[in-house]
């Protein structure tokens, strides 16, 4: 099952993706779920999944793709923290760092001068 986030003339809406088209959730149980960040946070992929055989509300032309979630609690980086991920960028050496170290709190740019 293809969940997915989306926007319509009528507004934002959550579905799920067949090879036929879009299956509005939201139509369904937008009442008890919002979004699709509080349709997971329910635990609700089993009532989700009730309407996959449900006639597509939309189709792909009808649509514009939004983030799967719009509304993330956190966002999460991966850092370059080992060898192959370093060569592609030209970076030498590897270090048990993944985030560029910052221990100083001095600025190493200057004003300009008048």
């Amino acid at each position: 099952m293809k969940l997915a986030t989306f926007k319509t003339a009528q507004g934002t809406s959550y579905g799920i993706v067949t090879g036929k088209g879009i299956v509005d959730l939201k139509r369904y149980i937008g009442n008890r779920f919002a979004d699709l960040k509080a349709l997971i946070g329910g635990n609700a992929f089993a009532e989700a999944a009730k309407h996959v055989g449900e006639a597509p509300d939309y189709s792909e032309s009808d649509i514009t793709w939004l983030p799967v979630i719009p509304n993330p609690d956190k966002i999460i980086c991966v850092g370059l923290n080992y060898q192959d991920h370093a060569s592609p960028n030209r970076r030498s050496g590897t270090s048990s760092r993944s985030c560029a170290r910052a221990s100083r709190r001095t600025s190493t740019t200057r004003p300009r001068s008048r």
